[in-house]
């Protein structure tokens, strides 16, 4: 069970290193408290599923399911390129073809 929702928190402001990766399941009472945050918006306006959440904690139970594996920032254009990468290598029909290209790259750049 989920006891703080905080989104980018600064160090000092949680011990955890769980984080959120965007996937929810909502009961519609989320738009309740997205309505009532309207207060809280943004400067650009901007109502956040994140503020709903933080707000619900207090009220209700709020469960998370820790997973494990890899995690991507495909947001950062380097941790795009190691997710497109480890995800075509893991393919039968594409990872020979992309190791034997890689191996040849790495080589001629010596």
């Amino acid at each position: 069970m989920v006891d703080k929702f905080l989104e980018k928190p600064k160090a000092t402001e949680t011990t955890s290193r769980l984080g959120v990766i965007g996937k929810y399941i909502i009961t519609p009472e989320v738009f309740d408290y997205i309505e009532h945050s309207r207060g809280t918006a943004s400067k650009d306006g901007e109502l956040r599923l994140a503020d709903a959440f933080a707000a619900m904690v207090s009220d209700r139970d709020i469960y998370g399911l820790e997973l494990e594996g890899d995690r991507y920032d495909t947001g950062d254009k380097f941790g795009f390129l190691k997710a497109t990468i480890d995800y075509a290598l893991d393919r039968e029909d594409l990872g020979p073809q992309l190791l034997s290209f890689m191996k040849t790259r790495v080589e001629n750049m010596k």
